[in-house]
């Protein structure tokens, strides 16, 4: 019984540890610019307004925004 457990390999997660810092801020770096870029789209004339733009563009942003703070807490050692 014990053999079997000491044959067991670690758990290696898919992406190295030592880079969550650099995914967050690069995904955190990339929802802020598609954020300000939704905010642009939504301040400017009504009368041009494109429903899939907007559409496209909140979602390309919230899911960096995502990622991005779900890296951040794993990279301080909050793991979710």
């Amino acid at each position: 019984m014990l053999d079997n457990v000491l044959a067991l390999s670690s758990y290696e997660p898919l992406i190295p540890i030592t880079i969550y810092p650099h995914l967050s801020l690069l995904s955190l770096i990339i929802g802020v610019f598609f954020m300000a870029w939704f905010f642009t789209l939504e301040v400017t004339s009504k009368s041009s307004s494109n429903l899939f733009k907007e559409l496209t563009t909140s979602l390309i942003g919230s899911t960096f925004l995502g990622f991005g703070t779900v890296f951040l807490l794993l990279s301080v050692g909050i793991y979710v």
